[in-house]
C-alpha cells in the first residue's frame, strides 16, 4: 500500500511542478525588499502611469479631440516577506507570531542586532556536557570533560567586559554544517559502537542559510554561530564570511529555488529538503543558480551553477496545501534517520520541519520547542485516548507532538465501508516501535515510515496516542467540519 501510494503522489507532486512551469521569469533587477515585518499590517504599492490612447500622438499645440491622456493609479499586488523571501500575508503572521513567542529558537540573523560578551557566554554554557558512558568509543573521563570546556575558549571572551559589544560576524555556509554543541568531532554515545546516536550533534544547517559568528575556538577551527533557529559550535570551514549588506542581499529577494526532496547533488555538494538558494536567471527549462562558494581565504562569493528544472525544486515557496503536504512527505517514506541530522540525514523533527519549510513556514526546530508555534496549537493532553484520535481526524498534515517525538498525520484507513473501527495513519522519522502493549514485537526502522497510531507503543506498553500532548496547525480552518 504504501509503495503505491507513494508511487502515485511522487508522480502527482511532479506533474504539478511541471504543470505550474515553476513560474519562470525572465532575467531581471528586482530590488532588494525588507528583510522581515514586525508587523501584519501591510503597505498598498501604487504605481502611477500615463496612459495614451491609441488615437492619440501627443504633440504640442495639438487640438485634436480624440487625444486624451489619463494619469491613473493603479495597485500593484501587496508581497509580505518574511526573512527577506516573499510568502503569503497567512505564512507571514504565522511566523511572525513564532518569532516573537520567548522560547520558540527562531531569530532574525538580518535585524543587525548586537550580542554582548555576557549574553555569548549564557548563550555557550546552556549547553551542558552530555551524560552520557563513552566519548569517541573510548569512556567518558573527568579529564575528557575538562578538555572539553577548556576547547570552549571561554578565556577569551571573559577577559571582556560583561557589557561589552561582540564584534560579530556574517557568514554564508557553503556546505551544509553540523551543529554541535561542543566544539568536537567526537561522539557521546551509550555504546562503544553506536552510530546512530550521537548527543553532541544537535542539528544541521543547510548550505546557502546564514549565520551570525560570535566567537571561534583559539585555533579558530569551530565558530559558534547563531542561525535562523539555532545556535551552536558548526566547523569554520563551512562558512564564507562576509559584510552585512552582501549577507542581507543574498538571503533575500524574490528569485530563489526550493528544494522539493530529501537530497540531490548539485556542484558536488549535498541540498537538502526545503534548502533555499537564490538564482540570477529562470529559463529554458533550467536555473541559473547563484551558488555559495569560499575562497582560500575564507571569503564568501558565488559561481554560476545550472540546475535543470526537473520538478525537484519549485520556484519560490510553495503555496500552502495540505494535500501538497502529505504528497511530499510520501516521497521522504524510507529517508534515513539520524539523531540530529547526523550524516546528512534527519530526524523526527527536521523531517517535519523541513517539509513545512517548503512553504515558507518556519517550524521549531525541537519537539520540546514545538508548542511555541505562532500557528494554532490545541492542547490535548487531558483528553483519553478516544477523545485524541477524535480530535486528531479532523486535521490532515496537523504535527502531532509527544515528548521526545513528532509525527505528521496523514489519513484515516475505515476496516471496511460498513464499520467505524479505523486505523489513523502518521507519516515520520522513527527508529523503531512496539506493536502492541506487550512490547514483545519491535519494529526496527531508522527510516521515515507511514505507521497506524494505534499499532505503535513504547518499552513500557504506553501507547503513542496516549502520549500526544499538542496539534499544530497552520490554519485551523483547514480542518473538515466535525459531524
Amino acid at each position: 500500500m504504501i509503495n503505491k501510494r507513494a508511487a502515485v503522489l511522487l508522480l502527482g507532486v511532479l506533474l504539478m511542478a511541471l504543470s505550474a512551469g515553476c513560474g519562470k521569469k525572465d532575467n531581471q533587477t528586482t530590488e532588494v525588499p525588507s528583510i522581515i515585518s514586525y508587523s501584519s499590517e501591510t503597505e498598498t504599492v501604487q504605481t502611477t502611469a500615463a496612459v495614451t490612447t491609441a488615437e492619440s500622438t501627443e504633440t504640442e499645440g495639438s487640438s485634436s479631440e480624440e487625444e486624451t491622456t489619463v494619469a491613473e493609479t493603479e495597485e500593484a499586488p501587496v508581497r509580505t516577506y518574511f526573512f527577506g523571501r516573499p510568502v503569503s500575508e497567512e505564512v507571514c503572521d504565522v511566523n511572525e507570531s513564532t518569532l516573537r513567542i520567548k522560547g520558540s529558537g527562531l531569530y532574525d540573523v538580518m535585524s543587525g542586532e548586537r550580542f554582548t560578551c555576557q549574553e555569548v557566554i549564557r548563550m555557550i554554557e546552556s549547553y551542558s556536557l552530555p551524560r552520557k558512558a563513552y566519548y569517541g568509543g573510548a569512556e567518558f573521563t573527568n579529564e575528557v570533560a575538562g578538555l572539553l570546556y577548556a576547547a570552549r575558549n571561554l578565556q577569551a571572551l571573559e577577559e571582556m567586559g560583561a557589557e561589552d559589544e561582540i564584534a560579530v560576524r556574517y557568514g554564508i555556509l557553503t556546505d551544509n554544517a553540523d551543529m554541535r554543541s561542543f566544539p568536537t568531532l567526537d561522539t557521546a554515545t551509550e555504546t562503544t559502537d553506536e552510530k546512530a546516536f550521537d548527543y553532541f550533534q544537535e542539528t544541521m544547517l543547510p548550505l546557502a542559510s546564514g549565520v551570525i559568528v560570535l566567537h571561534q575556538t583559539e585555533d579558530a577551527e569551530w565558530s559558534f554561530v547563531q542561525a535562523d533557529n539555532y545556535y551552536g559550535w558548526i566547523r569554520t570551514e563551512n562558512i564564507g564570511f562576509t559584510d552585512l549588506a552582501t549577507f542581507k542581499s543574498y538571503l533575500s529577494g524574490d528569485d530563489f529555488i526550493v528544494s522539493l526532496t530529501a537530497r540531490m547533488t548539485v556542484s558536488g555538494k549535498t541540498v537538502r529538503l526545503g534548502t533555499t538558494i537564490p538564482y540570477e536567471y529562470a529559463g529554458n527549462d533550467e536555473f541559473l543558480l547563484l551558488f555559495p562558494e569560499r575562497d582560500e581565504n575564507g571569503a564568501f562569493h558565488t559561481t554560476s551553477v545550472p540546475l535543470p528544472d526537473n520538478g525537484l525544486v519549485s520556484d519560490g515557496y510553495l503555496t500552502w496545501s495540505p494535500d501538497t503536504l502529505l504528497m511530499l512527505a510520501s516521497n521522504l517514506i524510507g529517508t534515513p534517520y539520524g539523531w540530529g541530522d547526523t550524516f546528512c540525514n534527519y530526524d523526527c523533527s527536521s523531517t517535519i520541519g523541513l517539509l513545512y519549510r517548503c512553504f515558507g513556514i518556519y517550524l521549531p526546530r525541537n519537539t520540546s520547542q514545538m508548542k511555541k508555534f505562532g500557528g494554532t496549537v490545541i492542547d490535548v493532553s487531558a483528553l483519553d485516548y478516544e477523545e485524541k484520535l477524535q480530535v486528531i481526524e479532523h486535521y490532515p498534515g496537523a504535527v502531532l507532538v509527544m515528548p521526545g517525538h513528532a509525527m505528521l498525520y496523514s489519513s484515516v484507513w475505515y476496516k471496511n465501508t460498513e464499520s467505524t473501527e479505523a486505523d489513523h495513519f502518521v507519516i515520520h522519522n522513527t527508529s523503531g516501535f512496539y506493536t502492541d502493549e506487550t512490547a514483545e514485537t519491535f519494529n526496527e526502522y531508522y527510516s521515515v515510515t507511514e505507521s497506524a497510531l494505534e499499532n505503535m507503543f513504547r518499552a513500557n506498553g504506553e501507547s503513542f496516542v496516549s502520549r500526544i500532548q499538542t496539534i499544530l496547525l497552520f490554519e485551523e480552518n483547514t480542518a473538515d467540519e466535525a459531524e
